[in-house]
């Protein structure tokens, strides 16, 4: 049985899944996501220079009951491309998961 609390909560999630969600494909499944940050620097990579590597970064808040919990390392399709977990962490009803991607 759900409380008032509960009730006022979900209400509340879905509001702001409303105005600030994107959707989104993650490893085939729809979801909605809220970007945080997208980066195209070499954040993390110290080496980008001599090797010619670098990083696209982004992160993401998920609703926790949309997706499996990801993990370190974890590699995922979103929207068609190939990203890795960098971190992912829970917070309240939402993954907040730092993804990255590797190009030259």
């Amino acid at each position: 049985m759900s409380s008032r609390f509960d009730d006022l909560f979900a209400s509340a999630e879905g509001r702001f899944l409303d105005l600030f969600g994107d959707g989104a494909v993650w490893n085939g499944q729809p979801v909605t996501v809220i970007p945080r940050q997208m980066r195209g620097d070499d954040y993390h990579s110290e080496n980008a220079p001599e090797t010619g590597v670098l990083r696209r970064w982004q992160t993401l808040d998920i609703p926790a009951n949309s997706i499996q919990k990801p993990y370190p390392w974890e590699e995922i399709d979103l929207d068609g491309e190939s990203w890795i977990v960098f971190e992912a962490y829970k917070i309240g009803g939402f993954y907040t998961v730092t993804l990255f991607q590797d190009y030259a």
